[in-house]
């Protein structure tokens, strides 16, 4: 059987409700009745089951990230919430850079197949980027380049775009040239394709989304220009990650 967040949630708050009148009705009752005994008996059962409901093994290797940010928008488009609500409720980013020209619609994760991240860490003679391809439902991406270069590729749902955190290798020490991702292209679902006309779409958006600001010679438009051979490059720093967010726009 599977087993929703929300409904062990609910379970729990209904035991622990249980458990509570139980308790009253037992400081209320007669201490030599026949009543409070069994009371007694009862609420060590509620408290049992309580226990073994709050052990309950999750895998949370098994989530599904983009079920669950879709579950998410689900619920919030059925939610009728009075007065105004502002949907920009994502934090300002430290750094922004745009290549869309005149693109207005933005795309979402569920008009997504398929994610290439284009990187830079370990450069070649041709100086061809490493591709790393994967289906959407893969989120969280894990990724390692052979120069030990880590990254974590997510959705966020509050800015509608693909997610890239670098890691710094060096925990603690200041350091430069982490986050080398030059280019990330989606293929789009057979339903965007035939309501867009195009296959693929490059992402022409990102946002700084970490107080990890860019070298002058190597600024954070080069991760959207288009081409997969430049790439931003981190001044000296001490954070332990950067993020970038890329957005795409038809």
């Amino acid at each position: 059987m599977t087993i929703r967040f929300g409904d062990l949630y609910e379970e729990i708050l209904a035991i622990e409700d249980a458990m509570q009148r139980m308790r009253d009705d037992v400081a209320s009752s007669d201490c030599s009745s026949i009543t409070k005994c069994r009371l007694e008996i009862e609420l060590e059962m509620l408290e049992q089951k309580l226990y073994e409901l709050e052990r309950t093994n999750i895998d949370f290797e098994l989530l599904n990230f983009v079920t669950i940010i879709e579950s998410i928008e689900r619920c919030f488009n059925c939610i009728d919430i009075p007065g105004e609500l502002s949907h920009d409720i994502a934090p300002v980013p430290y750094d922004t850079a745009s290549n869309c020209g005149g693109k207005k619609r933005q795309l979402s994760l569920k008009d997504i197949e398929l994610i290439s991240v284009f990187e830079m860490s370990t450069r070649k003679p041709d100086k061809r980027p490493n591709v790393f391809e994967f289906v959407k439902s893969a989120m969280p991406y894990k990724i390692l380049t052979i120069a030990s270069e880590k990254y974590i590729v997510s959705y966020d749902s509050l800015r509608n775009g693909i997610a890239v955190k670098g890691f710094n290798r060096q925990t603690g020490e200041s350091v430069t040239n982490f986050g080398n991702i030059s280019r990330i292209d989606v293929k789009l679902n057979d339903s965007a394709r035939q309501k867009y006309g195009i296959e693929w779409v490059t992402a022409c958006k990102v946002l700084l989304t970490t107080p990890t600001p860019m070298v002058s010679i190597a600024p954070l438009s080069l991760a959207i220009d288009g081409n997969p051979s430049t790439m931003p490059r981190v001044e000296y720093t001490n954070e332990a990650e950067v993020e970038m967010v890329f957005q795409f726009f038809v």
